[in-house]
């Protein structure tokens, strides 16, 4: 691609995603109107002033070049999603430090419906939400992310560390991440599926998901934790 169609490329998504900030910026004031007083002890903002806003036939103009952009090159059209995608979680990552989770929870929402593979922003949102006392908001994110992404470890294994670590279940956790073993995992998914065996007093289990574990030849610790339940198992045998 020259640079001069990369230039318009930009040039083209970022009006996109001024088109998406703008109304991702309404719909926030919308919603603060008729809310009306926020949390307790605080006042509601100053207006904004908007004497510097488009004109929505001015947005629909904006809208259609965009339109007719696409039409006339086709081609470009991924790319420019992509580009816009690509913003949008720029700036969800920005909201997040700056402590503005409600805007990069909803940013990452749109960055998954325009790039459902992208299992990133499922996890992201899904301890956003947990971490704002929204936890079924986040199993339901984690799920629509397993729905997109069926055929990898990650999303199952997401959503186990969403039972087990955060929510303290171990047994809510096992299926997700016997799931996620049936596929190609990092060694990690083994332990924490081993750890949640040993919880619920499932010893030989634990000891198989340790010795999968100690197979990898970049696990640390995996040997050390399987020669602890064959101890504990011989004990059991034992009537010790």
């Amino acid at each position: 691609m020259h640079q001069d169609q990369i230039d318009r490329l930009r040039d083209v998504a970022g009006r996109c995603l001024g088109l998406i900030i703008g109304g991702l910026m309404l719909s926030t004031l919308v919603i603060g109107s008729a809310l009306g007083e926020g949390p307790a002890g605080n006042k509601k903002p100053h207006p904004v002033s908007f004497s510097n806003a488009k004109t929505p036939e001015q947005v629909d103009a904006i809208g259609s070049r965009i339109l007719r952009d696409v039409a006339a090159e086709p081609a470009t059209a991924d790319a420019i999603t992509a580009e816009v995608l690509h913003e949008l979680y720029e700036q969800a990552d920005s909201h997040f430090d700056a402590g503005e989770y409600n805007h990069c929870i909803n940013l990452n929402q749109i960055v998954a419906q325009g790039d459902p593979h992208n299992v990133e922003t499922y996890a992201n949102n899904a301890w956003l939400l947990w971490s704002t006392d929204r936890a079924q908001e986040g199993i339901a994110t984690l799920k629509r992310g397993i729905e997109a992404n069926p055929d990898t470890y990650y999303m199952y294994d997401e959503m186990g560390d969403f039972y087990w670590l955060y929510l303290k279940n171990p047994k809510a956790a096992v299926p997700y991440y016997e799931k996620a073993v049936q596929f190609k995992c990092p060694w990690f998914t083994w332990h924490n599926l081993a750890h949640c065996y040993e919880q619920l007093g499932e010893w030989k289990q634990a000891e198989a998901a340790w010795e999968h574990a100690a197979q990898y030849p970049d696990d640390p610790i995996a040997s050390i934790h399987l020669k602890r339940v064959k101890e504990k198992l011989l004990q059991q045998h034992s009537g010790g």
